[in-house]
Order: C-alpha cells, then structure tokens, then sequence
C-alpha cells in the first residue's frame, strides 16, 4: 500500500540543542487541530539530548524536524514521478575502519563492567548521488520488502527509509504494540526467533 501526501505546511525542528524544549512543547500541546497529522524525522543524535548521559550529541543539526500536513496521508498508486535513472557510488563509513572497531570495544568494555548488556552499535554510511531520488526510494522499498518504507521530500533534505520495524503504534483502544527487528535475521526467520531463548530475553 502507498500513502501519498499532497504537501507541508509550518515546520517544527531542534536545529539547535537550545531548540529542544521549545519543540517538546509544541509537541506536548498538539498544535496543529484536529484536520491535520505530523510527518517528519527523529535523528539518532536527538537521544543525545534527551539523555545526558549519552554523552555530547554528536554532529549538527537538525536532531528533529516535523512538519505539520496540509491535508491527510490517502491511499493511492505509486506516483509517476517516481521514473528516472539514479546512480550511487561506492558505500564507505563516515566513521572510518578505526572510529569503528573503537566503538566495538567501547561496547565490548561496557558489557564487561555490566554497564549494559546490548547494544546496537550503528554508523554512517556515506556514498555520491546522481538521477532522480524518487525513483531510487521506489526501488529501494521495492527491492527490500521494506514494512514501513517511507519517502519523505522537504525544503531542508530528501529521506528514504526501508525500515521493516514497527517502533511504537497506539491502538484506539490505548494498546501500545511494538515490533522490533532483530539483527540481520532474514523476513521469515520467525520460528528460529521463538525457538531461542536468549533472542526472546532481548526482545522482551
């Protein structure tokens, strides 16, 4: 299923930590009236600034940026702007190979001192763009079966997502339901999930 969204309209952003409270506000008292939704994007970072004791949020802005909807997300076809060849060059870490193993042994220490017992351990990937970016977020979500595949085009910066995790979802009857990925285990791998009880200690 496809929803397409017409347009956007006022933008509410931490672009600075200063931001942040300002934003949790805005959020808290649900602006924006009972004919309109929010769309937009929550960056790694902004746990940072949620919990200190993350440590310093690392990079610039934006940590968050919603935008308020002119009109309600509706059913409807793969648009047909979504034609057009793209290119991507080669994939490399913007961390580095050793910004990289150092965080698995800042991770592998905590473990050890019993400060945590998980952690999901991610870095940025960086790579060059040329064509068309709808037509690469059509294939991508295509290629990957993504569950809650998303692209999402503002004023600031283009977002494709082909996510297959179901974060947080509240229900009308005030259920919330969370379905979390796990690692790298293919679509399908759920008997190999239930049968593990390390892998159901995790996720519970």
């Amino acid at each position: 299923r496809r929803s397409v969204v017409g347009g956007l309209a006022e933008r509410v952003a931490v672009d600075n930590p200063a931001d942040l409270q300002a934003f949790l506000d805005t959020i808290e008292a649900g602006q924006g009236g009972s004919g309109s939704g929010w769309i937009g994007a929550l960056d790694y970072a902004l746990g940072a600034l949620l919990e200190p004791s993350c440590g310093p949020a690392a990079g610039g802005g934006p940590f968050a940026e919603l935008w308020r909807l002119k009109e309600l997300p509706a059913p409807a076809p793969a648009p047909a702007a979504a034609g057009g060849g793209y290119r991507v060059g080669p994939l490399r870490s913007a961390a580095g190979r050793a910004g990289y193993t150092d965080a698995v042994a800042r991770a592998l220490a905590y473990i050890a001192a019993g400060d945590v017992y998980q952690v999901n351990l991610t870095h940025p990937l960086v790579a060059t763009f040329s064509g068309a970016p709808r037509a690469m977020a059509a294939d991508a979500i295509e290629r990957t079966g993504a569950w809650f595949g998303a692209y999402l085009e503002t004023p600031t910066r283009t977002i494709v997502s082909t996510s297959p995790e179901l974060l947080v979802r509240v229900t009308p009857d005030r259920r919330i339901v969370a379905r979390p990925i796990k690692g790298t285990r293919p679509v399908g791998g759920e008997p190999d999930l239930e049968a593990s009880a390390k892998d159901a200690a995790e996720l519970a």
